[in-house]
């Protein structure tokens, strides 16, 4: 009922079917719902499993960093040039204004569809959306110049350099939320002397380690739980912690009492 666009034939010609969730079609009265809705999701979700449960798992476009070629380009977080200006856990003030940018041209792009689409005089009778040219221009254009661009650019692009408005979204919510990685043993980080968690991350969060041995944990707006850490560690000591554990602690504390 929420998505009257999905149904009925007029629209056809103007909706595009992305396969990126979040990617913006045009902006109907009738989605609006759906449209805040999916937000407060994601930011529901990122409370309590992290920015995984979009960035990892939801959004089409990381399976393209998956397997083995993404495996075999981290290595570029830490050669390519660009790369190693952002390097770490946070990002860097050099980085606000893509982020601050690509959150206003989004704005913008859903408040003239919007306008066009209850038959204001930003209506194209040939179906040219104002948010549809944004989709196109980001995930159909920039996303693959990035995406060819690792080399120079470093892995995971859009989760790097903010420029995925739903990836920054959740991000947030993140690190306010319950998710972190945490380890076992935080004196085995000290002994550690290949820090593989360090070189296996997607996007070269190059203070894991540090964070591990200095509080136990680490935590991180740009960390996309892709697990690469995890599977890295020589000794199986780094896990995902999130609601769950929390959940499993409280029923423990519970039957102590």
């Amino acid at each position: 009922m929420y998505f009257p666009n999905f149904v009925d034939p007029k629209y056809y010609r103007v909706l595009p079917f992305w396969g990126n969730i979040g990617s913006l079609g045009p902006v109907y009265p009738g989605i609006l719902a759906a449209l805040i809705g999916s937000y407060a999701l994601y930011a529901g979700l990122a409370l309590l499993f992290g920015r995984r449960s979009y960035c990892s798992t939801l959004c089409p476009s990381a399976v393209m960093y998956g397997g083995t070629l993404g495996q075999a380009m981290i290595k570029y977080n830490y050669s390519a040039p660009a790369s190693r200006k952002h390097i770490g856990s946070k990002f860097k003030e050099s980085l606000y204004p893509i982020i601050g940018s690509a959150w206003i041209l989004i704005l913008i792009a859903a408040y003239f569809s919007y306008l066009a689409n209850t038959g204001g005089r930003f209506a194209d009778p040939y179906g040219v959306d104002p948010a549809v040219i944004y989709s196109v221009t980001v995930w159909n254009v920039i996303w693959y110049i990035f995406f060819m661009s690792i080399p120079l650019v470093g892995m995971s692009p859009c989760r790097r350099y903010g420029w995925c408005t739903t990836g920054t979204f959740v991000g947030f919510f993140s690190r306010i939320g319950l998710f972190r990685l945490k380890v076992h043993d935080p004196s085995q980080c000290v002994k550690c002397e290949t820090k593989a968690c360090v070189t296996a991350c997607e996007v070269g969060a190059g203070d894991l380690a540090g964070q591990f041995i200095k509080q136990g944990y680490f935590k991180s707006s740009k960390c996309v739980g892709s697990g690469s850490c995890v599977l890295a560690c020589p000794y199986d000591n780094i896990y995902f912690y999130d609601v769950r554990n929390v959940l499993s602690e409280l029923r423990q504390r519970l039957k102590k009492k």
